[in-house]
């Protein structure tokens, strides 16, 4: 399921903020009690 289909609000302000120039940098993260860490950069598709 894509973001648009989850939340259309913020699909159009994400495409808004793109088009104003905003960087959009989708990052994978694993999550635990003790840190959040970065895994890797996702492709996306505004």
């Amino acid at each position: 399921m894509q973001f648009r289909e989850i939340d259309p609000d913020y699909a159009r302000t994400l495409k808004k903020a793109y088009a104003a120039g905003v960087e959009i940098i989708p990052l994978q993260a694993s999550v635990s009690p003790q840190k959040i860490e970065i895994v890797r950069e996702l492709p996306f598709d505004i």
